[in-house]
């Protein structure tokens, strides 16, 4: 069976939809940016240990680690801090924001139900989470700019 071009963009275009939706969006580094796994099709580990051996070098690499201060992304709705949550960078959140803004089309409740709607904010480190819309996330984290930020960001800006 052959497989189409067409085909293979919309296989690519289902995994995004479902990894805004589900499981296995990407990472965010400690500068702040968003890696999106979904076009590689791995799962969080596996993508972060080829990540180290392949694009960082690190040989040495223990498979399943995760690197202090990455953001584990699972889906739009759940994110964990490998550390805590108080360590969060305005690069970080703005890549954070990068996240929301690539899942607008693929979760509606980024514009409809924002301020209602309960994200998981959890960390690897202690296994805890907390629950929270993110303008309360934004609040107790970010503050005032960052509202403004996410805000611009589900305007278009």
């Amino acid at each position: 069976m052959k497989i189409t071009r067409k085909q293979i963009r919309q296989l690519i275009s289902e995994v995004t939809q479902d990894a805004c939706t589900w499981n296995s969006l990407g990472w965010i580094d400690p500068q702040g940016k968003f890696h999106d796994i979904t076009t590689y099709m791995e799962m969080h580990d596996e993508w972060m240990d080829a990540y180290q051996a392949v694009q960082l070098g690190n040989y040495d690499w223990n498979r399943g680690d995760k690197p202090p201060y990455w953001i584990k992304v699972s889906n739009s709705k759940e994110l964990w801090f490998v550390g805590s949550w108080d360590s969060l960078t305005w690069s970080q959140f703005k890549g954070m924001c990068t996240m929301w803004a690539a899942c607008l089309k693929y979760s509606p409740w980024l514009q409809t139900a924002v301020e209602t709607t309960q994200v998981t904010f959890g960390s690897l480190t202690t296994g805890d989470s907390m629950q929270h819309t993110i303008p309360d996330f934004i609040n107790l984290y970010v503050g005032d700019h960052g509202i403004d930020y996410f805000y611009n960001m589900l305007l278009g800006g």
